[in-house]
């Protein structure tokens, strides 16, 4: 079956993109955009927001065990409960680099970048086990600046820091994993028992770790830079340098395509990927 451009009821850049645990797609990005789709991504319609303001370029969508989505910015972080009317978290913290859920959907874990009175650029991270009401520091290592991608394990979190170095997080203490075995990572993402990890390079290469980020093994080099992975069982999709590429078996074979725009972000419906791009763009290609 064919890519299908699908018609996005706005221009807006798209950042990311998420399917719900009842089953809608949303999509969020600049200018306080919110799009969901309640059919599998075939059609599209603006979400409500409360308190929007046209500077706020969203980042990332999660939803938690409860059912509640977030989405969050730079400068704040908006909540829904039905993925159709947002409003803006009352003392959330910010500004958010990357967040992810941990692997039983209780707790969001978000990554902040942080500026002090000399504007030198440091990180840090909190946690939220009450639906983003409320939120707890996560301590690490002082020298570690967390500037990358983070996604979450069995226990714990695993992310990258802005020297493509990666670090783990049990819920108690950091752990530095080998930087020799990997570096230079553009996206991580969490496939069952696996963790995936996209490495920067000609041609890109598609990483992956069963023991938590200890070691790696390449299982795929791509012709195309990778800037985000979806995956969802054995189907994996990973999107960048305009093109989608699919693999329905786990890594093992792959088929890629060339999108009609820039592409930065994809969620997996189904039989389909559904992609999300520049100037609106929402594609949905089959596996």
């Amino acid at each position: 079956m064919p890519i299908r451009t699908m018609q996005a009821p706005t221009t807006a850049d798209l950042n990311t993109v998420l399917m719900t645990l009842d089953g809608k797609v949303i999509a969020a990005g600049a200018r306080c955009t919110i799009v969901m789709s309640a059919d599998g991504g075939f059609h599209w319609q603006a979400a409500e927001l409360s308190d929007g303001d046209s500077y706020i370029d969203f980042l990332r969508l999660c939803q938690l065990g409860s059912g509640a989505i977030l989405a969050l910015s730079v400068s704040a972080i908006h909540k829904s409960t039905d993925g159709h009317s947002f409003y803006k978290l009352g003392g959330a913290p910010s500004p958010a680099c990357d967040a992810t859920v941990s692997a039983d959907a209780r707790t969001l874990f978000v990554t902040k970048c942080d500026y002090n009175s000399k504007s030198d650029q440091s990180s840090s991270a909190i946690s939220s086990s009450e639906d983003g009401l409320n939120w707890t520091p996560v301590h690490f290592k002082d020298d570690f600046a967390m500037f990358g991608p983070i996604a979450a394990l069995a226990s714990g979190v695993i992310l990258v820091g802005n020297h493509g170095e990666c670090e783990r997080f049990d819920g108690r203490a950091w752990q530095s994993l080998p930087y020799s075995t990997i570096s230079g990572i553009s996206a991580l993402c969490v496939a069952g028992e696996r963790v995936l990890a996209a490495r920067e390079g000609r041609p890109a290469s598609l990483c992956a770790s069963s023991d938590g980020g200890l070691t790696w093994s390449e299982i795929w080099k791509s012709p195309y830079p990778i800037s985000y992975i979806a995956a969802e069982g054995n189907q994996l999709c990973t999107v960048g340098g305009g093109a989608v590429s699919l693999s329905r078996d786990g890594g093992i074979t792959w088929q890629s395509h060339e999108a009609v725009g820039p592409v930065r972000a994809a969620t997996i419906v189904g039989d389909a990927a559904i992609v999300v791009g520049n100037q609106g763009l929402i594609l949905r290609v089959p596996f």
